[in-house]
């Protein structure tokens, strides 16, 4: 069997997707020896996945979301011999000459486009790519993964007949995300990285409506728990908007904006905060949580289907959009010591129930499926 993933989505700055490609082409050339796989890798990273003695590594050009990958993807890199090609970021680009596994994070470009990109040019810009190519997915496709049993819900309430079609291989966490060797040296490293070594809720992701980070700032400006702080890490989308809204607000002097942090810095910002605010409108799966968890971090998360889903009773749920509810779950978390000791055993054993080595197998599963099913 050859399988072909597309690595492109591994680069400097951390984001989910980077981690997940990263996990399986870490993991899966071991899972089979006998199988052959070519892994799809940005000319600018050659090194960016771990090479293996059955995994050929091909440097291929241009953005795995850009118009070259989803209208033409068959003349960038050659298909034909492949048993199955991976796509692991929800979309499929036209005309592929193989059979096809799509990872589906989400659905929110085919359901709720306003929330995955607030600008409205960008949207207008993005939307033919991002939501065409996650309806071909959809409909073309041999076989869909659904990083969650929330996400194939969602699947299958927006397409009856691609829900026939999707398996459930959850997302998994990555050793580094764990308690700290030593508290001490964690607490330093992050208060060198945000400034300050007064306590603090982080809130981590992009900067897009569906994050839910302007009811952070509303939920935290409600709170009353005395000099901490919130801290946001966005990846992607800056300040935008947000700091408008602090000074407004009032807490302009109690909210930090931090980018382009590394992965080490952001691990200890999860190991000496006081809890992890994760209020997404909606989510695939809700990687960020789950990590954090696995750092011994309480999380306060809203009461979507994944959130729910992924940390069960690991977490303190709050409806979503509820500035008030979110401030009385920060208040309660910040003020019972016993309460966090609880939710960190819990975050715990939540995190140890996922790991990447289950993703991979049940990833090459479905790569096997697929290959029965070309063979018959």
């Amino acid at each position: 069997m050859k399988c072909v993933l597309d690595c492109r989505f591994v680069r400097p700055q951390p984001s989910g997707i980077g981690t997940y490609v990263r996990a399986l082409a870490a993991r899966l050339p071991a899972l089979a020896p006998d199988d052959r796989f070519e892994l799809w890798v940005d000319p600018r990273m050659p090194d960016a996945v771990p090479a293996a003695p059955n995994a050929t590594l091909r440097p291929v050009s241009g953005d795995p979301l850009g118009p070259a990958s989803l209208l033409w993807p068959h003349r960038i890199a050659p298909l034909g011999d492949a048993d199955v090609f991976h796509s692991p970021q929800n979309v499929l680009g036209l005309g592929l000459p193989c059979p096809t596994l799509v990872t589906v994070h989400d659905v929110m470009w085919l359901v709720t486009p306003s929330l995955v990109e607030g600008n409205p040019l960008l949207r207008a810009v993005n939307w033919p790519f991002l939501a065409g190519g996650a309806w071909h997915a959809l409909r073309r496709a041999t076989l869909l993964l659904a990083v969650s049993h929330a996400t194939a819900d969602a699947i299958r309430a927006f397409d009856p007949d691609a829900g026939k079609r999707v398996r459930v291989a959850p997302n998994g966490v990555e050793p580094v995300f764990q308690p700290p060797a030593d508290p001490e040296a964690a607490r330093a490293r992050a208060a060198r990285a945000i400034g300050t070594d007064a306590p603090y809720f982080l809130v981590l992701g992009t900067n897009q409506p569906y994050k839910g980070h302007e009811h952070a700032l509303r939920g935290f400006a409600r709170a009353s728990v005395g000099d901490t702080r919130l801290v946001l890490v966005q990846r992607r989308g800056g300040r935008r908007g947000l700091g408008r809204l602090a000074r407004a607000l009032g807490i302009e002097d109690r909210v930090l904006f931090r980018h382009a942090l590394s992965r080490e810095d952001i691990v200890a910002l999860m190991q000496s905060a006081t809890a992890l605010v994760h209020p997404s409108l909606v989510e695939g799966f809700g990687l960020p949580a789950l990590e954090a968890a696995a750092c011994g971090l309480p999380v306060v998360a809203s009461a979507i289907p994944a959130l729910r889903e992924v940390l069960a009773d690991a977490a303190v749920h709050v409806p979503p959009a509820d500035p008030g509810a979110l401030a009385r779950a920060l208040e309660r978390v910040a003020g019972d010591a016993g309460l966090r000791a609880q939710m960190r055993a819990r975050g715990l054993a939540r995190a140890a129930e996922y790991g990447w080595d289950a993703c991979a197998r049940a990833t090459l599963a479905a790569y096997r499926e697929i290959a029965a099913m070309r063979r018959a």
